[in-house]
């Protein structure tokens, strides 16, 4: 089975992205998550309320044991927790989004507004990297996709950012919507066809445009229903592989600014596809017991040696262990290195550092309530078996 890589998969980009973020030691990166999903949250009172109480919790959040300050003291970390809790309060549009996740530092300098694809748990966490499990959990697909959407009358490329779609560039068809998806009626059909045709090619055309001047690494294609086929047939050959999902839709009277609910459903039957082919992979070789790992210990033990093709973990891990300053090396518990003896040190958050870790080694990492993740708690496929000497 051919697995679809880190970088293929919806959301990789993003998770990357921040995965690399690391503050300053006086900094911190503030990572707070909202639930928007509950009527409370229409009300921008009780809204406010709930952001205020998350800010609130910010201000008590403590270093690390040692050291045991609160990171509100510091200065920069209260300017740049005072400038979330503005924005979601004075700027923050919902557009319909179930939840969202901000993360903010300012070194270096961070400011990430993610749609999320189901409501997470609010919650906020002021740490040296991102917290992004419930990010992981909740779905953060959206940001960075291009939508290039199709009507009879224009075709508009858009791409994620924050919490919605802006237009990239735009193409006028020459006849109108009608003579384009009309029927056998038109006087100039084969005029017609082949306007529908060029059309199209324009639309497809946006894309490598736009691929010449950044990275096109995921893309949903929406037209009306007569336009899908011929969109899918328009599109270039080297973009096939970052075409993630394809909705159908009317136009005409739609601005396609506002299709971000239906290209945020095409990615989750995306995700749901690509998480059941993980599945099925994963019992294919536990079942010849090679090639994949279930178990915290056995898991963290292929991380630590760069093995892990895809990462798959438990919803709400709650891990605490120990990792070698020197090597990077991971365990369950305190203890020596295996490798080079050094004595390990305790990790408060150990599924975040998993994260840190698939992500540092092209990892696909995603978090499954199947039963069998959830009762190892960790499972891993693996890019190849250790040769025992």
């Amino acid at each position: 089975m051919v697995l679809h890589s880190a970088k293929r998969r919806p959301g990789g980009v993003l998770v990357r992205r921040l995965a690399a973020v690391e503050s300053a030691p006086d900094r911190g990166v503030i990572s707070l998550y909202l639930d928007l999903s509950t009527p409370e949250q229409a009300v921008p009172r009780d809204r406010h309320a709930q952001i205020e109480s998350l800010g609130d919790r910010a201000r008590q959040w403590y270093t690390d044991a040692e050291q045991h300050r609160r990171f509100g003291d510091q200065p920069a970390v209260r300017q740049d927790l005072e400038s979330v809790i503005e924005f979601l309060e004075d700027q923050f549009p919902p557009r319909g989004a179930r939840g969202v996740a901000v993360f903010r530092c300012s070194d270096p300098d961070v400011f990430e507004v993610v749609r999320l694809a189901s409501p997470p748990p609010s919650s906020v966490a002021v740490d040296r990297h991102p917290c992004l499990l419930p990010l992981l959990e909740a779905g953060g697909w959206l940001p960075s996709t291009y939508v290039l959407a199709v009507s009879g009358e224009t075709a508009e490329l858009l791409v994620a950012r924050g919490l919605g779609l802006d237009e990239v560039a735009r193409v006028e068809s020459d006849i109108t919507a009608h003579d384009i998806e009309g029927g056998q009626e038109s006087r100039h059909q084969r005029h017609v066809e082949e306007e529908r045709r060029a059309h199209v090619r324009r639309a497809a055309g946006l894309l490598d445009e736009a691929a010449r001047q950044h990275p096109v690494e995921q893309v949903v294609l929406v037209a009306t229903p007569k336009l899908v086929r011929p969109l899918e047939e328009a599109v270039d050959p080297q973009h096939a592989d970052a075409v993630v999902g394809v909705v159908e839709a009317e136009l005409l009277h739609r601005p396609a600014a506002e299709l971000a609910p239906e290209v945020e459903d095409a990615l989750a039957r995306r995700v749901d596809e690509l998480d059941r082919q993980l599945l099925a992979e994963l019992e294919q070789r536990m079942g010849r017991e090679e090639g994949a790992r279930t178990g915290v210990d056995p898991v963290l033990a292929a991380l630590s040696e760069q093995r892990v093709e895809h990462l798959l973990l438990a919803p709400g891990l709650d891990l605490q262990g120990a990792a070698c300053p020197a090597c990077g090396w991971m365990a369950g518990v305190t203890g020596t290195c295996p490798v080079d003896g050094t004595g390990l040190e305790p990790v408060a958050d150990l599924g975040e550092l998993m994260v840190r870790r698939a992500v540092e080694q092209s990892a696909g990492i995603r978090v499954l309530s199947d039963s069998r993740i959830v009762d190892a708690r960790a499972a891993a496929l693996l890019r190849y078996e250790r040769q025992e000497p």
